[in-house]
């Protein structure tokens, strides 16, 4: 790349055109006017994220696999390496491991507890003692719906 300071100088105006945007500013403009804009950042994400991924894995490889700390001008990277994750498959049969394993398998292994998928349906099953005591026992996560924008050109021809 023949000016990096150049783009870096351009991104950092554009973050700062990005920020000065207030609720106000989007409840006011149209449908068509918020996909537009929201198409455009959902662009420039994907491609932020692509080219954060090379930067993250030169990084990465700079660091040989140690926490380091990088410093380039009036910025800096940390790499902090997080340990390996051991996690048990989940087409193993826990019985026959825990059979197989006898007296050995709690060192190696911890029962865990989850709320089954259709755990809200199952509490009509029960009487109100125990769905009240069910319910105590966990807390409902509640989750965003998914937002994404996509270039509609691509499934519609008379936009092309």
């Amino acid at each position: 790349m023949d000016n990096i300071n150049a783009l870096i100088e351009d991104l950092r105006e554009d973050g700062e055109d990005l920020t000065a945007l207030t609720s106000t500013d989007i409840d006011n403009l149209s449908t068509e006017e918020t996909i537009r804009l929201g198409h455009a950042l959902w662009d420039l994400i994907s491609a932020s994220n692509q080219a954060m991924d090379l930067i993250k894995a030169r990084m990465r490889s700079m660091s040989n696999g140690s926490n380091r700390t990088f410093l380039g001008g009036d910025s800096a990277c940390h790499i902090n390496r997080i340990p390996d994750h051991i996690m048990l498959r989940k087409e193993i049969n826990v019985a026959e491991l825990r059979n197989t394993l006898g007296a050995s398998y709690p060192s190696l292994f911890r029962e865990q507890i989850d709320p089954v998928a259709d755990f809200m349906e199952r509490l009509e099953e029960l009487t109100p003692e125990q769905a009240s005591l069910a319910l105590a026992a966990v807390d409902l996560k509640q989750r965003s719906s998914r937002v994404m924008f996509t270039d509609d050109r691509k499934s519609r021809p008379d936009l092309r």
